[in-house]
This record gives structure tokens, C-alpha cells and sequence, in this order.
């Protein structure tokens, strides 16, 4: 009864979110309708695949564990940048510009290699051939 209970308020957030979408759209006939129930039906469909799928969870937890990795290794530099501003709590240090901001820059840096590599285009050429197939959307789009 509980899991029923879960998604039903699921679907109730859904069909809210899609009807304020609804409600400020300057042009309610130009919504595809198709459109919207296939991307819907996507998100739903890669949530049942990363929950209930074992090939597919793992997957997804191998790459954030690769994640966390290259965080981790993030927080090592910013440890050595920074010293005891990173790794005592209690201290000023513990903000914004010592945690959050050497992420952003490190993430950036992995993204630019990636792009560098041919990787990242790869990767975003799968999702805009996916989304073309299944949406009708153009590359751009997809984008």
C-alpha cells in the first residue's frame, strides 16, 4: 500500500508539473502532446530501468562511484591549495570558496579534456540519436 501510495503522488507531481507548464504556456495549441507523454514516458522508463534492473544499476553505480573518485581527488587538491581552510569544519574555512568552487573549476577542466578527447561529443551524440528516434527532435534540440 505504502509503494502504490509513493506513486501515485508521483504521478500527481507529474501531472501538477505539466499543468503549470500548461497554464504559462503563451501558445497552449503549439503543445505537442505526443511530444510531451514520450519524454515523460522516457523519464519513467529510465527510472524503472535504474531501479529495478540489475545490469543497468550497477552500471549507473559504477559510474558515480567513478564520480565520487574524481571528487575525492578534487578534495586532495583543494586540501593541498587550501590546507586546514578545507578540512576543519569548524573554521571559516568550511564555505563556498574552498569546497564548491575548486569542484566547479575541476569539472570544468574534466569536461574541457573530455571535449579535447572526442569523448563528450560521442556521449552527446547518443542521447540527441536517442532523443531524434524516440521525439522527433533535431540534434540542436536534443542538446
Amino acid at each position: 500500500m505504502e509503494t502504490l501510495n509513493h506513486v501515485l503522488r508521483g504521478l500527481l507531481g507529474l501531472a501538477t508539473l505539466v499543468f503549470v507548464c500548461y497554464l504559462f504556456s503563451s501558445n497552449r495549441k503549439a503543445i505537442n502532446w505526443r511530444l510531451v507523454l514520450t519524454g515523460l514516458f522516457l523519464q519513467m522508463l529510465f527510472g524503472v530501468l535504474v531501479l529495478h534492473v540489475d545490469f543497468v544499476r550497477v552500471g549507473i553505480d559504477w559510474v558515480g562511484s567513478g564520480f565520487v573518485a574524481l571528487l575525492d581527488f578534487n578534495k586532495a587538491g583543494a586540501e593541498f591549495l587550501f590546507g586546514s581552510l578545507v578540512t576543519d569544519k569548524k573554521s571559516f574555512g568550511y564555505l563556498f570558496a574552498f569546497n564548491v568552487l575548486p569542484t566547479i573549476v575541476f569539472f570544468s577542466a574534466f569536461s574541457s579534456m573530455l571535449f579535447y578527447m572526442g569523448i563528450l561529443q560521442r556521449i552527446v551524440h547518443a542521447f540527441a540519436w536517442l532523443m531524434s528516434r524516440t521525439m522527433n527532435l533535431s540534434g540542436a534540440e536534443s542538446m
